[in-house]
């Protein structure tokens, strides 16, 4: 039997690095020889954008609204292949059709698809688009950073987990929270770190320190490990994405 394992990016705070993170998870997969979808399901396309390819019109997700499937489109990274659904700004006018059928178009069109992993980038808000990756996911991966109205985002995502629950009957098991320390040198950002820490333990998956490197490499289209071989960055990025990986095949 064929097992493909699903995870979504999400918070509905925006900022917090979801596109980093989609784009370095599918990037280190891909390097993994693992058969990937990419699914950017934000009107904004910055995970798109950062690809740096141009998509055909077949291969943007709005289409899931359209009545028609997306096609998804082959992009090669270092001589790694990975299979990319596109987003931009016309996904945007499906927003407010929030007719019952239409929370679980993603999860239809995943169906049958034979994938390894499938990665899904969400907006920053917790409206249809977001609610269709969540039902679709068998995973989610909370990146945070270090802010009062990140935590309160993360609070609203777990409500909204349990609630997915209730009424689809099933909600992702959350894989882990990544806390992306742009102001973990600031007093507020230590003690919002040790509070999240002290919270969720085990789910927490590991803390990125700030570097402008980083910016650098989503910025280029490439992973930070390329980009700034040295950089601490880079080697703390692995070694959360292995987490993420081994709690997926171990789950």
């Amino acid at each position: 039997m064929f097992f493909m394992r699903i995870i979504a990016i999400a918070n509905q705070k925006g900022g917090v690095g979801k596109t980093t993170l989609s784009f370095h998870l599918s990037v280190l997969l891909a390097e993994r020889n693992f058969n990937i979808l990419v699914i950017d399901m934000d009107p904004q396309g910055n995970l798109t954008y950062t690809f740096q390819v141009e998509l055909p019109e077949t291969a943007f997700s709005y289409n899931l609204f359209e009545r028609e499937d997306p096609i998804p489109f082959t992009v090669e990274i270092k001589g790694h292949k990975l299979n990319i659904i596109g987003s931009d700004i016309r996904l945007s006018r499906f927003e407010a059709d929030t007719r019952f059928e239409n929370f679980f178009k993603l999860k239809k069109y995943l169906k049958d698809k034979e994938y390894d992993f499938v990665v899904i980038d969400t907006p920053p808000s917790l409206g249809l688009f977001t609610a269709n990756s969540l039902v679709a996911a068998d995973y989610v991966i909370i990146p945070v950073d270090l802010s009062v109205y990140s935590v309160f985002g993360l609070q609203d995502l777990l409500e909204t987990l349990e609630k997915i629950g209730e009424y689809a009957g099933k909600s992702p098991k959350i894989l882990g929270i990544v806390i992306m320390g742009q102001l973990r040198r600031t007093i507020m950002g230590k003690t919002l770190s040790k509070g999240l820490e002290d919270e969720y333990r085990d789910l927490i998956l590991g803390e990125l320190s700030y570097s402008v490197k980083l910016k650098e490499a989503v910025a280029l289209g490439k992973p930070v490990w390329d980009h700034s071989p040295r950089n601490k960055v880079g080697r703390e990025f692995k070694s959360i994405l292995e987490k993420i990986i081994e709690r997926v095949e171990v789950g």
